[in-house]
């Protein structure tokens, strides 16, 4: 799942130096070169990362986290230390992922800034959340909650997701429903992420209609950002829906789409549990899948296919 919280953090803020206030008015100090050099690797690492292709965002964040370091830039090594714990997080790496965060949430509680703590507290509560560690996360979103002086999206969505997996559905819909309404229009990732829960939830609900919806704004969200393994998740939930609905020959139309951009993006693990349902779909529909098959058995094993991650 993506509980991957970084495209949160505005990089610009990073370059903003508070100077005292009393008497007359003081410059603004200048922002180091290597710090603004740090600002463009977290910049061009978040273009990668909102698609999911974490090796290339660890490389740019690697950058930035060096760049900070020189120019003594405690803020950008915060947002650097955040950018790594979330490319652990999204690779399952939970026990490096925490690392990177406590680092970060050391320096921001030295530095008084409320904001990157509340950041990382929501970032470390989001890898505890998708590795189904729930008491951790709960603690870490209510210290969270106590420390913010206003509702902190990033934290509505994790306790929102939390209380889905609790099984605690009418407080977790409103909680989702609640953080959908006060998300910015622009921030497609958020919206992704609410739908997407949503669509679980109401799944579990048996509310198959309202899923199906909820998957489909997942789908259009993470589509408009080019989020390549968010679409192949949510195509695989909205054809299990239609599966259960018994529309065999929607669900199979939707696993294609979901096992050819796995394969794509060379998740085999994921090819393969999605392939097993794309051939009881078309067994239970008399479907020829060979078309399919050939392409994602000929893209898992072209070593030199431009894959959508370069």
């Amino acid at each position: 799942m993506d509980n991957k919280v970084f495209r949160y953090i505005p990089w610009l803020l990073i370059l903003c130096l508070v100077c005292a206030c009393g008497g007359g008015p003081r410059k603004t100090p200048e922002t180091p070169d290597a710090a603004r050099d740090g600002a463009r690797e977290i910049q061009a690492g978040n273009l990668f990362y909102r698609k999911g292709c974490y090796r290339q965002a660890a490389t740019h964040f690697y950058r930035a986290h060096i760049a900070f370091t020189a120019a003594d830039h405690l803020p950008g090594i915060v947002v650097s230390l955040n950018s790594l714990g979330n490319v652990y997080q999204a690779n399952g790496d939970l026990d490096n992922a925490i690392a990177f965060f406590d680092e970060a949430l050391s320096i921001s509680n030295d530095l008084g800034d409320r904001q990157s703590a509340l950041q990382t507290l929501s970032n470390k509560a989001a890898a505890y959340i998708g590795a189904d560690r729930l008491e951790p996360a709960e603690a870490l979103i209510e210290a969270g909650e106590t420390l913010a002086a206003k509702p902190f999206l990033p934290l509505q969505i994790n306790r929102g997701i939390l209380l889905v997996k609790k099984g605690d559905y009418p407080p977790a819909q409103t909680v989702l429903e609640k953080a959908l309404t006060s998300v910015d229009g622009d921030d497609r990732s958020s919206r992704a992420k609410i739908h997407f829960a949503l669509g679980r939830l109401m799944g579990a609900r048996g509310d198959t209609d309202g899923a199906i919806e909820h998957f489909r704004q997942a789908l259009d969200n993470d589509r408009a950002i080019g989020f390549y393994k968010g679409m192949a998740q949510d195509h695989t939930w909205i054809g299990d829906v239609y599966r259960q609905q018994d529309s065999h020959k929607k669900a199979l139309s939707h696993y294609k789409q979901a096992v050819q951009i796995y394969a794509l993006v060379n998740d085999a693990p994921h090819v393969g549990e999605v392939m097993e349902k794309l051939e009881a779909a078309a067994a239970a529909t008399g479907t020829d899948i060979r078309i399919t098959t050939h392409f994602v058995k000929t893209w898992l094993e072209d070593k030199s296919l431009k894959r959508p991650c370069r």
